[in-house]
């Protein structure tokens, strides 16, 4: 596999992953971590 699109996939993917963080960020750490608000 070339280097440049290797790259040009983990770009795409990270694009991705940050759109959706963008889009709806407690639902995304929510599905990371699960519901640990009020949790110390």
């Amino acid at each position: 596999m070339e280097h440049t699109l290797a790259m040009q996939i983990v770009g795409g993917v990270g694009l991705l992953i940050g759109l959706r963080m963008n889009m709806d960020p407690v639902g995304f750490n929510k599905s990371i971590f699960g519901d640990v608000e009020g949790k110390r």
